[in-house]
C-alpha cells in the first residue's frame, strides 16, 4: 500500500496525459512516475539510517511532488518545511525531526546557509548530477500502509507549529473517501491554490494524481494571479480557503468551466457563496471538516439546506462522539481510518483511538454536525460561554465585511469582554454608523452576552501561510491597545 499507486497506474493507463503544470513546467504521468522512479531508488542507497527521513524546502513547484512522491516510493518520509518561516524557526523543525537529507530550492539556499546542519544538503538545480548515480535495477520496495510517509507542521495561527505524522493507510484511506463524494475524475484540471506545505493543498495535490485528473499548482495565492490560471488552464475544480475565495469575490470573469469548489479550514459565508454564484454559474460547493491530524471528519454539499453553524454529515468510515457539556453541546472525538499516526517525538495513536478535535459541536435529528466554536477560542464573560466563530459567522453576513476574528480582552468586572477586530472591504474606515448596522445584525441572531462590547479596526487582518487569520496575532494586538 503506497500513496503513490495511482501515478503509476494512469502512467500505464495514459503515459502521456498531463499531470502536472507548474508555471512554464510540466510533467506527463510518464515522465513523472519515472523520475519518482529514479529518485526513489537512489535514495534507497542510502544505508545505515533506521528512520529514513527527506526534508523539503521549496516553493510550489514539480520539484516538490517528484521529491515528496519519490520518496514515499522509497519508504522514507518526508518533512515539509515552511518557506516563510523564520531562520530560527526552520532550525528548530529540522532539529527535532533530524532529517538525513534536505533538498532545496536554489532561491532559498541562503536562508539556511547561516544553520549549522548535520544533514546533507541536495540543491535542486543539481538534481540530475545528484541522480545519476542511482541505480535503475534497485527494486522499489513493498509496504504494508502501516509506514509513516509524510511529517507536516501545524499552521501555527494559535501557537509553535508541531510535526504530526501520517501513514500511507491514513491517506489511501481518505482518497477512498474523496473517490465517492468528490466529483473529481480524469480530464479535470485541478486548481491547487495554496502552498503545498499545508495538508489540505498536499492532499489536493495527490487524489488529483490518485485519480488520473491534471494537478495545476499556483506560485501564489494572489487573487488577480488565481483568476488568470483559471482562465487561461480552463480549470474545472478548485481547492481553496474560504480568504481566497472571499478575496476573488469580487472578481468580474465568469469561469463557465468551473464544476466544483472546494473549501476547507473555516466556514465559509453565504455573503462569499452568492458572489460566486455570478462567477462560476455552474460550480456546486463542497466544504469540508477536518483537520491535519483527523483527516476528513464531515463534508456539506451547499445545495442541501443547511444552518450558518452546519458543518456536515461524518464521512462513512468516519464514527464519532459528542462528549456533551452544555445541554447537547460538547466536544466532538473522532475515530476513523484516515487519522494521523501521532505527534513527531510523542505517543503513537491507532484508528481505533478516539482522538479530541478540541471543537465544540452538537448534532440535529438529520445527522447533521453543526459547529458551536473551538475550545481555543471560547469566551467567558460573565460565567456565561461565547465560542468566536457563531460570532464572526454572523458578522461575516455583512456586505461591508471581508473579515473578522472575535476574541476576548481582558475586563475588571465581566472578566473578558467580547470583542469584535474587523477589516472592510475595500479598505475603507470602520465608522460609528458602520459599527451601529453590525450591532443591530447580531441582535437578530445572537444572545446579548455574545455581541461584541468593543469593535476594533484592523486593516489587513495578517494571515497564517494557510490563509486563516492569525488569531494569537491580532488578539496579541487588541490586548496592547485596550491596554493603553
Amino acid at each position: 500500500m503506497n500513496v503513490a499507486k495511482g501515478i503509476s497506474h494512469y502512467a500505464k493507463r495514459h503515459p502521456e496525459d498531463v499531470a502536472i503544470v507548474a508555471g512554464d513546467e510540466k510533467h506527463t504521468y510518464k515522465s513523472f512516475d519515472k523520475i519518482t522512479d529514479n529518485i526513489a531508488r537512489k535514495l534507497i542507497t542510502y544505508s545505515g539510517y533506521e528512520n529514513f527521513r527527506a526534508a523539503i524546502l521549496m516553493p510550489n513547484n514539480v520539484h516538490f511532488l517528484e521529491v515528496f512522491i519519490g520518496a514515499a516510493k522509497a519508504g522514507w518520509v518526508a518533512v515539509t518545511l515552511d518557506s516563510k518561516w523564520t531562520t530560527e524557526a526552520l532550525e528548530k523543525c529540522i532539529t527535532k525531526t533530524s532529517p538525513h537529507l534536505l533538498f532545496v530550492d536554489p532561491t532559498l539556499k541562503q536562508k539556511i546557509a547561516s544553520l549549522s546542519l548535520d544533514t546533507e544538503l541536495i540543491v535542486c538545480n543539481n538534481m540530475e548530477q545528484w541522480l545519476n548515480e542511482s541505480s535503475q535495477h534497485i527494486p522499489l520496495p513493498d509496504l504494508t500502509g502501516e509506514e509513516p510517509f509524510y511529517i507536516g507542521f501545524t499552521s501555527g495561527s494559535t501557537g509553535t507549529p508541531k510535526g504530526y505524522i501520517r501513514s500511507h493507510r491514513s491517506w489511501v484511506a481518505s482518497f477512498a473517501e474523496g473517490k465517492k463524494e468528490l466529483p473529481i475524475k480524469e480530464g479535470d484540471r485541478v486548481l491547487v491554490s495554496g502552498s503545498l506545505v499545508h495538508s489540505l493543498f498536499l492532499y489536493a495535490a495527490l487524489h488529483t494524481l490518485d485519480v488520473g485528473a491534471t494537478c495545476h499548482l499556483s506560485s501564489s495565492p494572489n487573487p488577480e494571479r488565481l483568476a488568470k490560471e483559471i482562465q487561461k488552464h480552463g480549470i474545472t475544480v478548485m481547492y481553496g480557503v474560504p480568504t481566497m475565495y472571499v478575496r476573488m469575490a469580487n472578481e468580474t470573469q465568469t469561469f463557465g468551466h468551473m464544476h466544483t469548489l472546494i473549501t476547507s479550514g473555516a466556514k465559509m459565508s453565504s455573503v462569499v457563496t452568492k458572489s460566486w454564484r455570478k462567477i462560476a454559474p455552474k460550480a456546486s460547493w463542497i466544504d469540508f471538516y477536518g483537520s491535519s491530524e483527523h483527516s476528513f471528519i464531515t463534508i456539506l454539499h451547499h445545495a442541501e439546506e443547511a444552518k450558518p453553524s452546519a458543518i456536515g454529515r461524518p464521512f462513512s468510515s468516519v464514527s464519532i462522539d459528542i462528549k456533551k457539556e452544555e445541554g447537547d453541546v460538547g466536544e466532538l472525538f473522532v475515530s476513523s481510518p484516515m487519522v494521523f499516526s501521532g505527534y513527531d517525538g510523542g505517543e503513537m495513536v491507532s484508528p481505533a483511538s478516539w482522538i479530541p478535535t478540541g471543537d465544540y459541536v452538537w448534532q440535529d435529528q438529520e445527522g447533521i454536525l453543526h459547529l458551536a466554536g473551538r475550545k481555543q477560542n471560547k469566551i467567558v464573560t460573565g460565567g456565561l460561554n461565547v465560542y468566536s466563530e457563531e460570532v464572526e459567522e454572523v458578522l461575516r453576513s455583512h456586505d461591508e465585511v471581508r473579515d473578522v476574528v472575535v476574541t476576548g480582552v481582558h475586563h475588571h468586572e465581566w472578566g473578558e469582554q467580547v470583542t469584535a477586530v474587523i477589516e472592510i472591504k475595500n479598505h475603507r474606515p470602520l465608522t460609528k454608523h458602520l459599527i451601529t448596522q453590525l450591532i443591530e445584525t447580531c441582535k437578530m441572531s445572537l444572545a446579548s452576552y455574545k455581541c461584541p462590547k468593543n469593535w476594533l479596526h484592523m486593516d489587513p487582518i495578517p494571515l497564517t501561510t494557510s490563509g486563516k487569520p492569525k488569531r494569537s496575532t491580532v488578539k496579541a494586538w487588541a490586548v496592547k491597545l485596550e491596554g493603553k
